[in-house]
């Protein structure tokens, strides 16, 4: 009768502590996931970020050619009235 106890003391044991390590790994399973989490929203934060940055400078660059090129326009006219006075 003692053996049959403590077999079941051990199995019940056994069982216990795979329960324990089940939901310590499932806890530690949650906080990696959490903080892969907060990693994508950290890179989501900074693409966002780099995306406003990427579609200032190119509409920067296409006010500086506007105006280059109104500028040229204008350098293109003074050269005329320059020529046509010789």
């Amino acid at each position: 009768m003692n053996d049959i106890l403590l077999e079941a003391l051990g199995g019940l044991g056994a069982v216990v502590t795979a329960f324990l390590y089940t939901k310590w790994q499932t806890n530690l399973n949650h906080k990696e996931i959490e903080e892969i989490k907060d990693k994508m929203e950290e890179n989501e934060k900074s693409d966002a970020a780099r995306d406003t940055k990427i579609a200032i400078l190119e509409t920067q660059s296409s006010t500086i050619v506007s105006r280059l090129e109104k500028m040229e326009d204008t350098l293109q006219k003074i050269f005329e009235k320059i020529n046509n006075i010789r």
